[in-house]
């Protein structure tokens, strides 16, 4: 996901240097992620700041 106040030409460059550097390096990506996120098991974020 990008960012969206970032200067688009910057960031969409950034990341074709990135997808460059991945295939010249001959890098392989990372597995897929299988388990569902929504399924629970982490630890949840405080949703109030006196819960922080």
């Amino acid at each position: 996901l990008g960012e969206p106040a970032a200067n688009p030409y910057l960031y969409m460059g950034a990341n074709i240097a990135a997808g460059l550097d991945g295939i010249a390096a001959k890098r392989t990506p990372p597995p897929a992620e299988t388990a569902d996120p929504y399924a629970g098991g982490g630890t949840l974020l405080p949703t109030q700041l006196w819960e922080a």
